[in-house]
């Protein structure tokens, strides 16, 4: 049975089992919905039509704690102001928003207020994303932005490829591009932002089978996919089979494919065979294994080399 009520307060803790809000449904248009206080608790906003305010009504008419929940289905961002009107964030497309009346001492009032994450939902390319930034954010004391939406959109991506960054530019970053991203352009499929200074931007580009090529602008680092030559000592290794050893004793050389700068290298030598393997003689190219017996290896011989020193 319904049991009609205008107003009640309730000065205890009140238990109910069920709760339903008063709701609107509204679509968007290139105008302003004033709330008051007597408006419903929930707006919902549906529509394509860009252009879309919701003013809050005078705070000194509310009581303090006065909820609001606003709900953005529309395809188009919601823009949300005090009674002023002054602007008090942006509730992008399919995003919620709970907005609870602080201070109620000026018809602006202080409005406390929480957005949900953007909801992406359907099939297609994702083109932008609308990110709200709290004007807490500083650098030196300076606020990056002003509290609002920080819109980024996304460079164009095709499948297999490592992803491109962000489109630059004043529109695109306005503030916080100048603070931190200097003159960063847009990068390239491939490339991997590194650094910037000034309009000189260090950047990565990573091709397949051919290693990394650094660049800066005034000039490049190449690093090769094989035969990487560092600050390590170098090395080689290898197996010498059974059959190679011949002679009495079994001897075999180890010619390497590219030479070391001298002769300054070290040799260990491992085998399956029970015997006292040494290496009989050294060039910067070439070695000898010397088994030291008359008798047929059964198992390979390894072997490794590396430069005499010290590793930095």
């Amino acid at each position: 049975m319904s049991h009609i009520i205008d107003n009640i307060t309730s000065e205890g803790l009140t238990d109910t089992k069920s709760f339903r809000a008063q709701a609107v449904v509204q679509a968007t248009a290139a105008s302003t919905l004033t709330l008051t206080v007597a408006s419903e608790h929930v707006t919902i906003f549906t529509g394509t039509t860009a252009g879309q305010n919701l003013k809050l009504g005078d705070a000194t008419t509310y009581q303090v704690g006065h909820i609001y929940i606003v709900h953005n289905n529309s395809t188009q961002s919601v823009t949300v102001q005090n009674a002023t009107p002054t602007t008090l964030f942006t509730l992008a497309a399919n995003q919620r928003a709970i907005i609870i009346l602080q201070n109620n001492t000026t018809a602006a009032g202080i409005w406390s207020y929480a957005l949900d994450a953007t909801t992406i939902s359907g099939s297609g390319t994702v083109t932008s994303v609308g990110l709200t930034m709290p004007s807490i954010f500083s650098v030196g004391g300076s606020p990056i932005t002003t509290a609002g939406t920080l819109a980024v959109t996304l460079a164009t991506e095709t499948a297999n490829t490592v992803f491109a960054g962000p489109t630059t530019g004043a529109a695109a970053i306005p503030t916080f591009r100048s603070l931190v991203l200097a003159d960063l352009p847009q990068l390239t499929n491939g490339q991997l932002y590194i650094g910037s200074t000034g309009a000189s931007v260090v950047a990565a580009t990573l091709t397949a089978g051919t290693g990394i090529s650094i660049t800066n602008g005034a000039g490049s680092i190449s690093v090769a996919a094989t035969a990487q030559t560092g600050t390590g000592l170098q090395t080689k290794s290898g197996t010498v089979s059974a059959g190679s050893f011949a002679g009495n004793p079994k001897t075999a050389t180890v010619t390497f494919g590219t030479a070391f700068a001298n002769t300054s290298y070290s040799i260990t030598l491992t085998g399956l065979d029970d015997r006292s393997l040494s290496w009989q003689s050294k060039a910067a190219g070439s070695f000898v294994i010397n088994t030291n017996s008359n008798v047929a290896l059964t198992g390979n011989v390894d072997w490794q080399c590396i430069v005499i020193g010290e590793s930095t």
